[in-house]
């Protein structure tokens, strides 16, 4: 399976799940697919991207969404960048105050190295680095670089083992500098406080300091 339409009757996506071992997908077609032919938005949440040959990524301007899973799977990606437009992932905004939305966004990526988060990111998800839970074999376990630009640290829960982190071999996680303490003396962010560094942030937007 090389190519994919959507028809102007879609919604939603369950989640990444539903397109499971379909890394050939090159293009795809439809009326809330962007020029790019890899991008499917709709109601500004990105629901799919086509993993074939995708080596970089920047979530497209006016993305305010990325739904469970979207940027996962795709196995010759090395660098993904959420743009500032990007405040949730997953369900967030219909989760009661108390849930945490399930993220995984960018679990099975063996190639990733890089990932630029959005300035305005508020919610994250659990496990928002690619870990895939705490196995290995769906694990992004090569990220080298995390560029956390949120000066608030986003939502990420902190209900799951503290384990989880312990995959990255060479993880850093670089925060604005003026945020460092608040990562980490937040209880969601305990488990990678060792990953954390202070990073000077001069572009991000100044309501956003």
């Amino acid at each position: 399976l090389k190519e994919l339409s959507f028809p102007s009757t879609l919604t939603d996506i369950a989640s990444e799940n539903s397109f499971l071992g379909t890394y050939n997908i090159e293009k795809i077609y439809g009326p809330n697919v962007l020029d790019d032919n890899r991008s499917l938005v709709i109601d500004d949440a990105l629901l799919y991207v086509a993993p074939k040959d995708l080596t970089r990524y920047t979530t497209p301007a006016g993305v305010i969404y990325l739904s469970y899973g979207v940027l996962s799977q795709k196995p010759d990606l090395e660098n993904v960048v959420i743009s500032d437009d990007v405040i949730a992932v997953g369900d967030a905004m219909s989760c009661r105050p108390y849930e945490v939305p399930l993220g995984y966004i960018l679990w099975n990526n063996p190639k990733l190295k890089t990932v630029t988060v959005s300035a305005n990111m508020r919610i994250l998800g659990m496990d928002p680095f690619g870990s895939g839970g705490g196995t290995q074999d769906e694990a992004s376990k090569n990220i080298e670089s995390v560029y956390l630009r949120a000066p608030i640290p986003p939502v990420i829960g902190h209900n799951f083992p503290a384990e989880v982190p312990a995959l990255f071999k060479q993880l850093t996680i670089h925060v604005p500098k003026n945020s460092l303490d608040a990562y980490k003396n937040s209880p969601d962010w305990i488990p990678y406080k060792k990953y954390l560094k202070g990073y000077d942030y001069v572009d991000i937007p100044e309501h956003d300091r």
